[in-house]
This record gives structure tokens, sequence and C-alpha cells, in this order.
């Protein structure tokens, strides 16, 4: 052998192995032959190696003990693996390329053994399992290094446990498991310990079954999922941190439901979304760090009882379904909820003050569209702002009356579960009231004005959007349809209090109450002019929102108001005298009772309410109605202003036409109020 030949023996054999490329046993044969005979021609002492053993099978006793059972890639060091290698020497162990479709089981020898790494090639079959078990006696130890362990398998591995089988993590390492086709999964069932990491890489699943307590250096997943079943803290109780591009998960699985506690703190960061899967829940009772904004899915429950951090980056909850339950205050910038539910207990749990909350929707596998809700454990008192994607989200109050900021965004917002949603206003796409209330906060002024699409609130289950002393917009609304939901705010099964199911105003309620007369109610109008013989909207501003023209229009103000000006005036006169002689309806022709016609009680009404605004002046008009009307007309100007709208009652058309006739008529112009 030349004297390069030597050197390039000793630069290929020299320095510290941290990772090197995995070759057939064939060619570490070759290699380290090689590098033998450079080191034996050049009479160096033998340098530090890692010797391969390659289990063959080739005895039927499938036993780590028989040499017949391996090919060793160092010739100085013979087959069986050595229980504890020679100083100098690490140990590498690969199986595969053989036949497991039966199901072959490699039984481990009796005692201790230290290998660097494992590594675990395809199946001949592609299927099958192989099974790295031991005697059921003494101490069945495997003492992994940093090679860890590296699976292309095309079958499942298993390691099945014992009391005295365990797995003692040397230093920090990799597992990695990437089947060459197929699903198979490593299924490592031993009892694990050590104080260093595990980081697990390829995509295929690597399945943790036992109670490794003992377990405390932590485990980063990188990609893939990794699976526990039958024992709570499989997962150890280090640091997991999850910072990566990739999709990865923890699915809590197996035949008896055994929730995974995580103990340790968790970092999560990067694009990819993590995942909490399987049948079962995953329970974190240290603080969750957010390294970056993040994307988390949950399949079933996900309890979160430490903190969540992580100042100016958001979490996301995307598809999955299941529940993401919070129960301490958390400091990073909000909340997506895209999908699932998203359970809290107080406004702190909902990230730092002023951090908005966004509902909306995400596709998951299958192609499903899922919606975000927001569920709340107990009465919230918050001043945040909820928004909403294209396609919206819910609201479950579950009993409890919470109050929020502003509900704005493309979407619709859908009201749950009994309680009271309490907000400042809601424009959004559309409304949708299956239970309890929502009301919009009173005294906001303009800011109160809410605008919706399209407003669905379920009476028959006692639902209702309380406006307060606010105005309302349904820009694709029915006239007929809102005006039956305010009839039914107003009638409440006859008590005629504005807190009835529909659309209804605890103002209206509280200011009639204070005064003892029917004064205040909820008047609707199609933003349209052709109702009273003209055209073009009745308004371009209403409640300091613009409109257009069609929308479906509502507003606070006094009985009698008929075209919502919010006063009464002889416009409003000629509009209920021309209602009544041409036997028309609605709330613009003077039906301000919702009673379906206009009649004796209607003029009360609107007397009632004008004397209010006007003052004794108006006394003159009321003792023409009483003329006109006689006792129907008195029975109903008393009956309101003790606070009771009477039943309907009829007045003959022809006594009121003469009074039409003297007062002429004021036209509805276009204006912006």
């Amino acid at each position: 052998m030349s004297a390069t030949d030597t050197m390039d023996c000793i630069a290929t054999g020299t320095g510290i192995r941290t990772q090197r490329p995995k070759r057939s046993p064939a060619s570490h044969r070759r290699v380290l032959l090689g590098l033998g005979a450079c080191w034996v021609a050049a009479g160096a002492a033998r340098p530090v190696l890692a010797t391969t053993f390659t289990f063959t099978h080739a005895d039927v006793s499938n036993n780590w003990s028989v040499a017949a059972n391996w090919i060793s890639s160092d010739p100085n060091v013979p087959p069986p693996p050595p229980l504890v290698p020679a100083a100098g020497d690490t140990t590498d162990l690969v199986f595969g390329g053989l036949d497991y479709g039966a199901g072959t089981t490699s039984t481990q020898n009796i005692g201790e053994i230290v290998v660097d790494s494992i590594t675990f090639l395809p199946f001949t079959s592609n299927s099958g399992t192989l099974s790295i078990s031991a005697s059921s006696t003494g101490d069945q130890f495997i003492r992994l290094g940093a090679g860890g362990i590296t699976s292309t398998s095309t079958g499942t591995i298993a390691l099945p446990g014992g009391t005295n089988r365990r797995i003692i993590l040397t230093a920090d390492q990799t597992w990695f498991h990437q089947p060459a086709t197929g699903s198979a999964i490593i299924s490592q069932r031993r009892t694990m310990e050590g104080a260093f990491k595990i980081t697990k890489t390829g995509t295929g699943t690597i399945e943790l079954q036992a109670n490794n307590g003992g377990w405390t250096g932590g485990l980063q997943i990188d990609a893939g999922t990794i699976r526990t079943s039958n024992f709570s803290n499989a997962l150890g109780v280090g640091t997991i941190t999850v910072n990566t591009s990739n999709n990865v998960a923890i699915s809590a699985s197996g035949t008896t439901q055994t929730d995974q506690i995580v103990q340790g703190p968790v970092f999560l960061g990067g694009t990819g979304t993590f995942s909490l899967v399987g049948s079962w829940n995953v329970q974190f009772d240290n603080t969750v760090t957010l390294t970056s904004d993040k994307n988390v899915s949950v399949a079933n429950i996900g309890t979160f009882n430490g903190s969540i951090v992580g100042s100016g980056f958001r979490l996301t909850k995307l598809a999955g379904g299941g529940t993401m339950f919070l129960s301490a205050a958390n400091s990073i910038a909000g909340f997506n909820i895209l999908a699932g539910t998203l359970s809290v207990g107080a406004d702190d749990q909902l990230g730092a003050p002023g951090a908005s909350l966004l509902l909306g929707t995400s596709t998951n596998a299958a192609g499903t569209l899922q919606t975000g809700a927001l569920l709340t454990r107990s009465a919230i008192n918050s001043t945040r702002d909820i928004a909403l994607d294209a396609n919206g989200g819910i609201v479950n109050t579950n009993t409890f009356d919470s109050t929020f900021g502003a509900v704005a965004g493309g979407g619709g917002l859908t009201k749950d579960g009994a309680g009271a949603l309490t907000v400042t206003h809601v424009r959004a796409g559309s409304l949708t009231i299956n239970a309890g209330v929502v009301r919009i906060a009173s005294g906001g002024g303009t800011l109160g004005t809410s605008v919706v699409s399209d407003l669905s609130v379920d009476t028959a289950a006692q639902a209702r959007l309380d406006v307060n002393d606010h105005s309302l917009i349904v820009s694709a609304g029915s006239l007929s349809a809102i005006t039956a939901m305010i009839n039914s705010g107003l009638n409440n099964g006859g008590a005629f209090d504005w807190q009835g199911p529909g659309i209804s105003s605890t103002r209206a309620f509280q200011q009639n109450q204070a005064a003892g007369s029917f004064l205040y109610g909820l008047g609707v109008v199609l933003n349209d002019l052709a109702q009273v013989g003209g055209s073009g909207p009745i308004y371009t501003s209403f409640g300091g929102q613009s409109v257009s023209g069609n929308e479906v229009l509502v507003k606070f103000t006094y009985f009698g108001d008929a075209d919502l000006s919010g006063s009464i005036d002889a416009t409003d006169y000629s509009l209920i005298d021309n209602g009544y002689v041409n036997s028309l309806s609605g709330w613009i022709n003077g039906d301000f009772d919702y009673s379906g016609s206009i009649d004796a009680t209607d003029y009360a009404l609107i007397d009632n309410a004008y004397v209010n605004q006007s003052g004794p002046l108006a006394q003159a008009l009321i003792a023409e109605h009483t003329r006109l009307f006689g006792s129907q007309y008195i029975s109903a100007l008393r009956a309101i202003r003790s606070g009771v709208i009477p039943e309907p009652a009829s007045v003959g058309t022809c006594i009121l036409a003469g009074l039409i006739a003297a007062r002429g008529r004021s036209r509805l112009r276009s204006r912006g109020r």
C-alpha cells in the first residue's frame, strides 16, 4: 500500500462520527475491511469505529444471541452484537430485507445491550410485524445512543412492553420513520427513560404506549405523527417543541380511553398545523409558548390548563371540529376560531386586553366546511370586538349572559344557546338567532345601528333580537317577515310589552314602564317611496349608515312615527289617514300596533305620542278624534295612557273621509335621517 493510499485511509477513518449515510451490509463490510487493512498496513492503532450488525434471520431461533442470525461489518468484532461494545466501538443494528409477512418475532438476548442506532429497512413482503421482544426474565434494556432509530420499514415494527423491558436514552437523538410504501408504524411499547431529547422526523407514525414518567429530555416533532395510548404520560415530562412548516400531530388513541396529559412546557411555531387527533383527549398542564402565529387543530377536546403566551402572536384553531378548552389567562394577540369550538370561562382567556376575536370557517381533509364557535362557560364582560370572515361563525352563550364589543365582517353571525349576547352592534352578512338573545347595548347613538343583509330569528324557540334604542337595517330582508318578527316582539303572547320573541326593545319596555303609557316602540318601513305613490328611496342615510333603496328599516321611535323621522308631524297624520281610507296595513300606513288593520287604537297611539311630544296644544286633536270615533277611541286612549294596548277595533271609513280632506296631505321626501 502506498503512502498516498495510507493517508487516504487515515483521512477516511479519523474524526468523531455524528451522522453518516446508511449503507447496505455488503457496503459496510467492504468499507470497514478496507479501512482496517489501511490501518494495519500503516502500523497505526485502530480508530474509533461503529460496527454494524445486520440481522439475517438465518437461524430459526430468531434469537439475538445466535451468531448465525447476524452479519458483522467488522471482522474484528464477530456476531452476535456484544451486550456492551468494546472501548472505542459503537454498535448499530440493522433489520430488513426479509419476509416478515407472517409476523416473525425477533427476540432480544437476555440482558442489556448498548447500541448507537437501530435501523429498519423495507420488508420483502411489505407487510407483517417485526417484533423486537425480549426474554421474560432479567433486565432487558436497550441503551440507545445518538444514532437513534431510522425506519423505512413497510411493515409494523413493534417493541413490546414489560416490567423488565426498557429503552434508556443515552444521548439526544433523532427518530426517523417514513415507510417506503404503505402506512406502517413503529409501536414503541417499552418504558422509556433518560434526560435526553428525541427529535421525531419523517412522515410516518411512531407510537408510544408506555409509562414514560422517567423520560425527562423532551420531544421535538418536526414531521409526522406521535401516537399515544395506554398511559396518560406516554409523552414523558420534558419540553415538547413543534416549530416546523410541516403539518404534525399528536394522536391519543387506543381501545380504552386514556387521555394524554402533557406535563412539560410546550413551544409552538412555524407555519405548519399542529393537530390533536385520535379517539381521546389531550390535556396541557404547563405553559404553551407561541414563537410565531400558529395553526392548531383539535379533533376531540384539547384542554389548556396553563397560560398560552407569546406577545404579538395569534393562535388559529383550524379544521378538526373538536373543542379547545381554555382554563388560564392568556397573553397572546388573540384567537382565530375557524372550526370547532373555543370554550372560555373568562375574558382574559381570550388573549391580551383588547385583542380581537375572529370567527370563521375552514375546510377539513374530507373537504367539509367547518364553522368556528365561541362557547362561554360563565358570564363574560368584555369590550373586545368579534370579527367575522367571509363565511361567518357562531357564538354560543350556553345559558350565560355575556357582553362583547362590536360584531362586524363579511360573513354571518349565528347565535346559539340560552342566555344573552350583548354587543355594540352587528354589521355582518347575516344574523341568525337560534336561541337566547342578541342585544344591542343601549345608549350607543348611531354607533348602535346594526346592518345585516339577512335576519333570521327562531321565534318558536323564544329567540329574539333586542335592538334597544337603536336602528336596524336589513338590506336584503322581507318587509313582511321583519314586520312579523316585530309584531311577535311587541305582542309577547298578549302582554304587549316589547319583550317577546322576534325583534324586541328593552328600551321601549323601560321607557313605557317609566311613563306609565305606550309612547315608544319599533317602527318598520321599506325604504321605497313607491309605497306612498312616489319613486326612489325614502332615505339615503339612516341611523348614520348609507342606504340606497329597498332596505327594510327598523327604528326605536314614538308610536305614530309612520315615516321613522324621529318625531310626529303632519306627514305621519297624512299617512295614517290615507292608510285608513284605503284599507292599508303596515307601520308606514298607520298600523302602529301591527294588528293588520288601522283602527281607533292606532289613532289613539299616534295622538298619545303627539300630546307627549307637543303638549296641551294637541288637546284639540284628541277632542276631534273623540267626536269622530266615539267610545272606541276614548277606551283605546285610556288603555294606552295606562300602559295597555287594547284589542283591535274598527271604525267606519265614512266618518274619517271629511277629516282627511280637510287636513290635506304632506308628501314624503327623500331625506337623510
